[in-house]
């Protein structure tokens, strides 16, 4: 997706007139027959990949390798390093996007673009490759539409996966349901996993590894990701002070709940709010 040496049937797509800071595309377009892996660190960008043909992985960090089907997507986000790329005789087809400025943070707050640890199949790609089909062909539009007319398409790539992958939850077991559950009723940051496991008749290790199945995070960092989210929707609130959003959520100290918040956002509550 970012090395076009390592590639063959490599086309590119320029979007130059859009918004600096706003929204900036870097890069678009499609990999062809790709003969080798790409290893890269994503200083300050955002994209989204969707592999219309071949098999492969997928690795996030240190993490697990994940295995990459037709019809698989999945995002980056700033500062992580990732890898993948097709295995041996597995023919490579693979469409992306490569982003940055102010907008894709208010994706990442909408729920749009979220962080993830595994790349996901979707039940139905063609919808997906349709919106990458009318983004590749926006240089048609020469009017003043043509920027509102790319953001806009992006939006419903980004809106399509997310309607797509929600669809699945009411696929997941009733257990990891059960955890989900928990953590967004919660209101101390506190859930036992241990116990809630023990309760069900199931081993902590066998919760553990069903939910990271589904969800691609374990049990706590998605608690913690909840709680982030909650004190997002506390802080747009600015009758609240900082203080009183700490107070909320349950945290010992403001210096905790700082070091938390910016943890899973990226920024300080204070910068967050300030946006």
């Amino acid at each position: 997706m970012i090395d076009p040496l390592i590639s063959q049937g490599f086309q590119d797509h320029i979007f130059s007139d859009l918004g600096k800071d706003d929204l900036q595309v870097s890069r678009a377009g499609s990999f062809q027959k790709k003969i080798s892996h790409s290893k890269y660190f994503s200083k300050d960008i955002y994209a989204i990949s969707f592999v219309v043909a071949g098999k492969g992985f997928w690795k996030k960090d240190d993490g697990p390798s994940h295995s990459i089907q037709p019809g698989s997507s999945f995002l980056t986000h700033p500062g992580h390093l990732y890898q993948f790329g097709p295995t041996p005789a597995h023919p490579w087809k693979e469409y992306f996007l490569v982003f940055r400025g102010s907008r894709p943070g208010r994706w990442v707050k909408d729920a749009l673009l979220p962080e993830e640890d595994r790349p996901h199949t979707l039940p139905h790609p063609n919808r997906l490759k349709k919106i990458f089909d009318q983004l590749f062909s926006i240089d048609q539009f020469n009017s003043q539409f043509r920027r509102l007319r790319t953001i806009n398409l992006i939006e419903q790539l980004l809106l399509e996966r997310s309607i797509q992958l929600e669809g699945k939850k009411s696929e997941l077991p009733q257990l990891v349901k059960l955890v989900l559950q928990h953590c967004w009723d919660d209101s101390t940051g506190q859930v036992d996993f241990e116990a809630l496991a023990t309760s069900h008749g199931v081993s902590y290790s066998h919760l553990r590894k069903t939910f990271r199945e589904h969800i691609s995070l374990p049990p706590q960092k998605y608690l913690n990701k909840v709680r982030a989210r909650k004190a997002q929707h506390l802080l747009d609130d600015h009758n609240l002070s900082i203080t009183d959003v700490a107070l909320e959520m349950n945290y010992p100290d403001l210096f905790s709940f700082s070091r938390h918040f910016k943890t899973y956002t990226g920024q300080s509550p204070r910068a967050y709010r300030g946006k």
